[in-house]
């Protein structure tokens, strides 16, 4: 998650992540996978905790949770994603070094 100012969580979308690298990175990679759907594991163990009061069940249930976030993330979904990954490489900005009189850096 990229961090904000504010604290304020918020989403983004890969143009607005690439705007906000701004012209210093390159945008090498962008992924879009899952549907969420281990998030439906998470409201169970939250209702289970809150509602239900059943504490052990609801840790049973952090492998699945586990699994499920590892499986939906392995599914590209394009447009629809539930998560977005940018790779980007910071753009180099050092000059090669100038050549002495032989024509050799360095020599």
């Amino acid at each position: 998650m990229l961090a904000t100012e504010d604290g304020v969580h918020r989403h983004f979308s890969a143009g607005e992540i690439e705007e906000m690298l701004g012209p210093d990175f390159t945008v090498e990679r962008i992924a879009r996978t899952g549907l969420g759907l281990q998030e439906l594991v998470h409201l169970s163990m939250l209702a289970l905790r809150l509602r239900l009061r059943a504490q052990a069940l609801a840790r049973l249930l952090a492998p699945l949770h586990l699994v499920a976030y590892i499986l939906d993330d392995m599914v590209p979904t394009g447009a629809c994603a539930y998560h977005l990954a940018v790779q980007a490489r910071k753009v180099s900005t050092a000059r090669p070094a100038a050549p002495h009189a032989n024509g050799i850096p360095g020599g």
